[in-house]
């Protein structure tokens, strides 16, 4: 896991065009890159956080892989297990990709 080139960035843009991109500089120097989740992994990610019979770090940690999309999975997977938390980090910014802190614009009527 390297540095991306200029070029494998506008790769992954063309190739998840429609999603935001976010670059992450990981705890080991390693770069990786995340989409924003589509609806149906937002949906599967709530269904698992809330699931009282589902552990929570496990439910981040599979919403932040299913996001990553630089580079693949099993590359990033000695990163999760070396910082156990970083799963929780990535889903916090998924979240936010997702529109969790998107403020409204509310009147009473």
């Amino acid at each position: 896991m390297g540095e991306l080139s200029e070029s494998a960035i506008a790769e992954l843009k063309a190739t998840h065009a429609g999603h935001e991109l976010r670059l992450i500089n990981a705890p080991d120097g390693s770069q990786l890159v995340v989409k924003s989740p589509d609806k149906t992994t937002y949906n599967m990610f709530m269904a698992d956080v809330t699931n009282d019979r589902k552990d929570k770090a496990i439910a981040m940690e599979a919403y932040a892989k299913r996001c990553v999309v630089y580079p693949d999975r099993m590359a990033v997977e000695p990163l999760f297990t070396r910082y156990p938390a970083f799963g929780g980090n990535i889903a916090a910014l998924l979240n936010e990709m997702a529109g969790s802190t998107v403020e409204l614009d509310a009147k009473k009527l």
